[in-house]
């Protein structure tokens, strides 16, 4: 009897690990109420940044899926998988679905690629939740005008400014694509 409580005590708990849960800005280390983007600043925010290069397989955008990142002007991010390019307007339309499936969390909705962002002069730090294992990983980038270069993603550094996480060749390379109307400065994401 003892040990059939004992393992259910177990399953109980590794059922409750593995739930989805959806990550609010508060559970963010990077979440900031005053965040501003600095002035002048290489980030963009009104357009996306679209998967130009996998430099891991050297597949350019002609044959690669145009996943892409987001930067909104409160500091938060989103990245999307998609099997193509899109219009302007799919882009938004994209953002704006995600902002409604997260607006209400019931269960079974959890965090997938939402996020926070830090920038000091070149370089950007993603921050990320692994919800299965509710981990935070960073994805550590450089910028250069409109080409976002990404050198790695790991659960160490806990998001600091350390030269060690940028250094290297980059694993993706992303190409800014802006929004020729203003729709991408109206979506204001809820996390």
């Amino acid at each position: 009897m003892l040990k059939n409580l004992f393992v259910f005590s177990v399953f109980s708990v590794f059922l409750n690990s593995c739930g989805s849960k959806f990550y609010i800005k508060e559970d963010y280390t990077f979440y900031d109420q005053n965040f501003k983007i600095p002035n002048p600043s290489l980030i963009q925010t009104q357009g996306v940044y679209l998967l130009d290069t996998d430099v891991k397989t050297g597949e350019a955008k002609s044959s690669r899926a145009k996943n892409f990142y987001k930067f909104f002007n409160g500091g938060q991010t989103f990245f999307s998988l998609q099997e193509s390019e899109k219009q302007e307007n799919e882009y938004n339309n994209i953002i704006k679905e995600e902002i409604t499936r997260t607006s209400n969390p019931k269960k079974g909705i959890s965090t997938l690629f939402q996020g926070y962002y830090k920038i000091n002069d070149n370089k950007v730090i993603i921050q990320n939740v692994n919800v299965p294992l509710r981990q935070f990983y960073y994805t550590y980038c450089l910028i250069q005008k409109d080409k976002l270069f990404v050198i790695q993603e790991t659960i160490d550094g806990n998001g600091q400014f350390e030269a060690k996480f940028f250094e290297g060749k980059p694993k993706e390379i992303y190409t800014f694509k802006e929004f020729v109307t203003n729709k991408a400065e109206e979506i204001i994401p809820n996390w």
